[in-house]
């Protein structure tokens, strides 16, 4: 099977990689192929489709220097909640706009 050619007015690459790999994890095969780093169409674009992969590797939808990363770490101190705001839902960003979360978890994407 062969890459094939689709067009979209806006939307995500995680609906499309859903709708043609049926795993939304998969955004980033498609993002690779069309040489973009943002999930996010906006306007009319005309995306290339890579065909489903048969290897596990390129099939996990992760592409080296391109993927999300969920790193443990120690614990981050609380904040006070403030009015109509819970204390659990509190999160705090870096200056590199990574987000620490009070479990103890960063989310990046590098």
């Amino acid at each position: 099977m062969s890459a094939r050619s689709i067009t979209v007015a806006g939307g995500d690459l995680f609906a499309i990689a859903a709708q043609e790999y049926g795993d939304a994890l998969l955004w980033t095969r498609i993002a690779a192929a069309n040489k973009l780093y943002d999930p996010l169409i906006l306007g009319v674009a005309t995306l290339t489709i890579p065909p489903p992969s048969t290897d596990t590797a390129a099939a996990s939808g992760l592409i080296d220097g391109f993927s999300p990363v969920i790193v443990p770490v120690a614990p981050t101190p609380t904040r006070a909640a403030t009015s109509g705001q819970s204390a659990a839902s509190s999160a705090i960003t870096d200056d590199d706009g990574a987000i620490i979360t009070d479990d103890g978890f960063v989310t990046v994407l590098v």
